[in-house]
């Protein structure tokens, strides 16, 4: 009976306090002694998504590829070679694997660890590798690449609580022309993994602004002045709608070396504000 020489993934990723653990996500199918009358080989799972946690420079992580047997095991070894495909769109010298490995007798399968260094990889942006099989002991091979999507992203560590606010914007309106300065104090609730709300969005600047438009301090405590923001790899960004109804936005940073969050909004008036936050 032939058997048929399968390529396909066996990795993993699921985040438990901020660690990368294997699991098998996509198990590997049951490989059986049934062929097809044109012996058709049968291709492992493509465009496989594999996540990987940054919590430091200089971090690697490693994730399993499965080269498999479609058959019964056989009694001798069964080697074999991968490359990397052309079409790769990661930078090549970021993945490291063993180009040889070996199906031992009596065995099914052979797990291929590919080490990635992840200073290499852009940030919260999915990136393309792909490998193929290019020769085998095996009765056939299947030399069709398989491509995998890594993307490396980044645990959120934005503090929740009481912030000391300071907003420095200007406003369209003809009730306040000049560069305003204040300071006030907001505070940032977590929604989700990675995603936050503000109290208030202009930090203060609204009341000082627009306290003749009925802008007063409850706005801030029941959520008509909130926004909510995301956090990706210490880059913020949200969109919401302001009390006026226009639609707006907020785009920034967090240092989490200090804990301070910078951040600039623009409503659709085209009021805009820089607010710098420094934890309590």
């Amino acid at each position: 009976m032939k058997n048929f020489l399968y390529i396909g993934l066996l990795f993993s990723l699921f985040i438990v306090s901020c660690e990368l653990e294997d699991v098998d996500v996509y198990p590997v199918e049951a490989y059986t002694d049934v062929e097809t009358e044109n012996e058709t080989v049968v291709l492992g799972k493509t465009g496989t998504n594999v996540s990987f946690v940054k919590e430091e420079t200089g971090q690697t992580k490693t994730f399993n590829v499965i080269v498999g047997l479609a058959g019964k095991p056989r009694t001798t070894p069964v080697n074999f070679t991968l490359s990397s495909a052309e079409s790769d769109d990661l930078p090549l010298d970021a993945i490291s694997y063993s180009t040889t490995g070996t199906i031992e007798a009596g065995k099914l399968i052979a797990n291929v660890p590919v080490t990635v260094e992840l200073d290499k990889l852009a940030e919260a942006t999915p990136q393309k590798m792909s490998l193929k099989l290019v020769s085998s002991d095996g009765d056939f091979t299947n030399f069709a690449p398989v491509t995998y999507t890594l993307t490396v992203i980044c645990p959120s560590n934005i503090a929740t609580g009481t912030y000391t606010s300071t907003a420095t914007g200007t406003s369209t309106d003809g009730c306040c022309p000049d560069v305003t300065t204040v300071e006030s104090t907001v505070t940032i609730t977590a929604v989700s993994e990675g995603n936050y709300s503000i109290s208030d969005f202009s930090a203060g600047i609204y009341l000082e602004w627009y306290d003749v438009y009925g802008i007063t301090p409850d706005f801030q405590t029941d959520g008509r002045l909130s926004a909510d923001f995301g956090d990706i790899c210490n880059n913020l960004s949200g969109t919401f709608t302001e009390p006026f109804g226009t639609a707006s936005s907020l785009t920034g940073s967090y240092d989490p070396a200090t804990g301070v969050i910078t951040y600039s909004w623009i409503t659709g008036y085209d009021d805009k504000a820089t607010v710098v936050l420094t934890p309590q």
